[in-house]
């Protein structure tokens, strides 16, 4: 490899066939910076020609997450000055994505603990996408001004039934066993066989990697469980196969009552109003786009999120001050118009993402 980008935070090495990219940022639970985006993009592109490389793994060592998302406090303190600068995080993250959900070569992802944001980016286009028991999966962005992003509005509304708009709205938090049942996840294995299951992977041999070769090695170690997610699925069915609008949606949910409603409008209430919004307009126009218009899509959404006030009080109100009270402006479902939630997915006309 030449004149790829280097960081100390994730470590790269050609081992037997494999390319494996190592993350290694534990003090901050792997969280993705633009540096490793972008030397996990020069790497994997350097192996795609690479005739040593027949298949990728990405891994950690980090026992508590595989990558709890973006550097989102590297992304506040900047876009209080530069929002424009801060969208270029997103840029290279974006180009990283696209690049591993069209990836020549198997690539599989190995997820145990938090995966959320940044870190389903970074998996959920593995053409073996492999989660333990304990792995702990969310995409939590409308509940800090967000959105769910990272290819989001691609395959959240793929998903079976309402499952999609329900985890992009509400942030419901999903283990390994709940992401293997609604699809997430391709294979599940129990917490304790993963390092195993690696090192059976390593083993393969270089002249017979292949995508059966890694299929017939994860088949020994899959599992199938119960989801306690089953006993919502009626309900999630109901209120979030067709939501409709935010206003809509929540009128249902009073309608309907009972305790998931109740649960559910309790969630909904502490997340962005524009954020939710966004959200469903990504799912709904994401539903029937390629990958890549959706990341050329979700880049003018990100560009203009960090011009906006709801990501700084959001932040602010989660991880910076930690009152957990945002502020968001506008203040309620009602206040957002389709007018304003229209600009946030019209084209840029200054440097669009290019993939």
């Amino acid at each position: 490899m030449t004149d790829t980008p280097q960081t100390p935070d994730v470590n790269f090495r050609i081992d037997n066939g494999w390319g494996v990219i190592d993350l290694d940022r534990p003090r901050a639970l792997n969280s993705l910076t633009t540096d490793m985006c972008a030397a996990i993009d020069g790497v994997l592109r350097d192996w795609a020609d690479n005739d040593e490389v027949s298949a990728v793994i990405v891994r950690t060592d980090n026992e508590k997450a595989f990558c709890a998302g973006g550097d989102i406090r590297a992304l506040y303190d900047q876009s209080k000055d530069d929002p424009r600068g801060a969208a270029e995080f997103f840029r290279v993250e974006y180009t990283m994505n696209a690049l591993i959900h069209g990836y020549d070569k198997p690539y599989i992802a190995l997820v145990d603990g938090i995966c959320m944001g940044g870190g389903v980016g970074i998996s959920i286009g593995a053409s073996h996408l492999v989660m333990s028991e304990k792995a702990l999966w969310a995409m939590p962005e409308t509940g800090i001004g967000l959105f769910p992003d990272v290819g989001g509005s691609h395959f959240l509304p793929r998903l079976d039934g309402g499952f999609g708009a329900y985890l992009a709205l509400t942030g419901h938090r999903l283990s390994g066993v709940d992401c293997h049942y609604v699809g997430i996840a391709d294979h599940l294995v129990e917490e304790n066989s993963m390092t195993d299951l690696e090192k059976a992977l390593m083993a393969i041999g270089a002249d017979d990697l292949d995508d059966d070769a890694i299929s017939d090695v994860i088949s020994q170690y899959e599992v199938t469980k119960p989801s306690q997610l089953s006993d919502s699925k009626a309900d999630i069915d109901q209120y979030f196969t067709a939501p409709g609008t935010l206003e809509e949606l929540i009128k249902s949910l009073h309608d309907g009552g009972g305790g998931f409603a109740t649960h559910t409008l309790e969630r909904l209430d502490r997340m962005s109003p524009t954020s939710m919004k966004i959200a469903l307009e990504q799912l709904r126009r994401g539903k029937t786009m390629s990958f890549n218009d959706v990341m050329r899509m979700e880049f003018a959404i990100a560009s203009r999120v960090m011009e906006g006030p709801d990501f700084q009080e959001g932040v602010r109100a989660l991880i910076v001050d930690k009152d957990k009270n945002p502020q968001w402006s506008p203040a309620s479902p009602e206040a957002v118009s389709d007018d304003y939630i229209a600009r946030y997915f019209e084209p840029l006309d200054d440097k669009p993402l290019d993939i």
